[in-house]
């Protein structure tokens, strides 16, 4: 038997928009570089938007969400830090960029690294635990070994920085408390220097120094800037007057030395060096994260917390969308029939349309503060469906993103629909088991039947060829087949499980399923017994189910993080994608043949080789 080959992540769309200042500018101006989950993406610049972008890069090494990374001065390290459960040790792991490989790990923090810093000669590194963790670590990168440790001063501490032209110095801030650290390296000892705030009271975001060591700038949850000085350890001033809402999140030096800003409200603006005057302000559409500008680089680089990425102007701040992503898990996709340049995915609050080869958003629909858990296309074409968790079903024209009809109380909330081959009718799903039969036509919409059969949520539907059948997965353990004339069930299949999957083979006379007890069932679609069950996963529930066209071949994804390919007539796993860090939600292969594109909990959606 042949071994089992990986599947290629050629590239993907994703932004983990909920890491502080998680988008990095590499200083020779030609890459950026981002976590998304437990990986990190090394992207070419240029490439942004390009067709069939092979230019991706990836990081795999951590098995825990990353919660910083920041890059060494000259870019030659990369180091990123991890979040876990509470009592277990937090990793951090230095790279080399060049090479792009792992050259050290340390396991000293819990639960979370909170911040890093690289000396200006790259000899040392310094890591900053949460204050569940509360110790600062600085590590000696030629001897590959922790240097000297203390425990951080004040409640949490949430940045770090090294001064610029003295390697044994540091600058902290956290809540209330900013200080400088210096470092006796022959006794292996970190001595602290409190920062005197008088009465000022600040819960500090962000940390830059100024290139000649004498202050520094941090911006505060409150919605300004302090300026310190690092010579006599004094508060000198704060501005703007007028604080922003939402916080000054992030700040970055441009060439002219004024201070760049972004905030949690959305406003990027530039504070002028010296007086610290706001001079230029602008809106993006959601709170700014991170602000990044590489050396060489004529743009700065600006992330946003609804997943988006932005190149701004450094002295304009004049600014474009580079690149968009979901910032919350992806629940669904879905491509055209027989067409693989476009797919839909969705999400909390909204639908998107993209481009496969350039990965650009052709389209968002949104609906705030609800979240779309199906979408599919109708078989012509002509009409993006889908279902929402405030029960509503919703259409929309796919090149507009124009409302076409909403199907009110549909369900208490949709999770699961599929539209007729004919497009005169959608069979829907519910979180209460019900599933219905609904008429559309261009003007009304009615409802046909509302047929009883499951006690838990329906979790995906799926029609045959001919109109004349549905068939319905649910969390109750049972897969039901439904007559669409009779509107009444016709087959039901049993097993101890909560079924999350269920698709017909192309020729319709067997059904496959999965689900949460990591098994893959084959079921003869007459008599509804089982033929076959294998185990699809040994460590994590199963969620998604794809058939190719001959089928010969299917996906599977689920809890594991792995998005597999499968033989169907030998059951044999032939292909393993690992790349996901968080549950893989669904996995199509593309209508062309050419790949698979899968969802994940994390926010990804991810393209495969095959």
């Amino acid at each position: 038997m042949a071994e089992t080959q990986n599947l290629k992540l050629k590239t993907l769309i994703g932004f983990n928009s909920k890491v502080p200042h998680g988008l990095i500018a590499h200083p020779n101006g030609e890459h950026m570089i981002y976590p998304l989950g437990s990986t990190v993406i090394i992207r070419s610049v240029d490439a942004i938007g390009k067709k069939d972008n092979t230019d991706d890069e990836f990081l795999f090494g951590h098995t825990q969400d990353i919660s910083c990374l920041i890059l060494s001065p000259s870019g030659r390290y990369l180091a990123t830090g991890t979040e876990t459960e509470m009592g277990f040790t937090a990793e951090v792991i230095v790279w080399d960029f060049a090479d792009r490989k792992e050259l050290m790990r340390f396991t000293i923090h819990k639960t979370r690294v909170q911040g890093l810093a690289f000396s200006a000669d790259e000899e040392l590194l310094a890591s900053i635990g949460d204050e569940d963790d509360n110790q600062m670590v600085v590590y000696d990168l030629a001897d590959q070994k922790a240097l000297a440790g203390h425990a951080l001063v004040g409640n949490r501490t949430t940045c770090i920085s090294f001064y610029n032209n003295d390697n044994c110095k540091i600058v902290t801030a956290g809540v209330e408390r900013i200080g400088v650290w210096t470092l006796d390296r022959p006794g292996r000892v970190l001595v602290y220097q409190p920062v005197n705030l008088g009465q000022l009271k600040r819960h500090a975001l962000d940390l830059i120094i100024h290139p000649d060591d004498t202050h520094c700038f941090i911006s505060s949850h409150t919605g300004d800037v302090l300026k310190v000085s690092l010579e006599t350890f004094l508060f000198l001033e704060s501005a703007p007057p007028k604080v922003f809402p939402g916080g000054i999140t992030c700040i970055e030096r441009n060439s002219d030395g004024d201070i760049v800003f972004g905030t949690g409200g959305g406003r990027l603006g530039i504070l002028r060096r010296g007086n610290l005057r706001v001079v230029k302000l602008t809106t993006l559409r959601s709170g700014i994260t991170s602000i990044a500008m590489g050396a060489n680089s004529p743009d700065l680089l600006v992330g946003t917390m609804d997943g988006t990425i932005y190149t701004a102007h450094p002295r304009t701040l004049e600014n474009k969308i580079a690149m968009a992503a979901h910032a919350a898990p992806v629940k669904n996709i879905a491509f055209p029939k027989g067409f693989a340049g476009v797919f839909a995915t969705c999400g909390e609050g909204c639908i998107r349309l993209w481009q496969t080869a350039t990965r650009k958003e052709l389209l968002r629909i949104e609906v705030p503060k609800v979240v779309c858990n199906c979408v599919e296309f109708t078989p012509d074409g002509h009409t993006i469906i889908s279902g929402w968790s405030d029960g509503r079903i919703r259409a929309f024209g796919p090149q507009s993103g124009k409302l076409l009809y909403v199907i009110e109380n549909a369900h208490n909330s949709v999770t699961a629909l599929a539209p007729t081959h004919d497009c005169t009718r959608i069979v829907s799903g519910g979180a209460n088991g019900d599933v219905r039969v609904w008429r559309i036509g261009s003007m009304s919409q009615s409802m046909l039947a509302s047929m009883k059969g499951h006690k838990s949520a329906v979790n995906q539907v799926a029609i045959r060829a001919d109109d004349s059948e549905a068939l319905s997965a649910s969390a109750d353990g049972s897969c039901n087949t439904w007559s669409l004339t009779a509107h009444q069930r016709v087959q039901s299949f049993l097993a101890p499980t909560c079924f999350n999957s269920a698709v017909y083979h192309p020729d319709e006379s067997q059904v496959l399923t999965t689900g949460s007890d990591r098994k893959l069932g084959w079921w003869d679609a007459v008599d509804g017994e089982i033929i076959r069950e294998l185990e699809g996963s040994i460590s994590g529930a199963l969620n998604s189910l794809d058939i190719a066209p001959d089928g010969e071949t299917f996906v599977s994804g689920g809890h594991d993080t792995l998005v597999k390919v499968w033989d169907y007539d030998l059951g044999v796993c032939t292909h393993i994608g690992q790349g996901h860090s968080g549950a893989v939600n669904r996995a199509l292969l593309r209508p062309d043949g050419k790949g698979i594109v899968s969802i994940g909990e994390e926010g990804a959606i991810m393209m495969w080789e095959m």
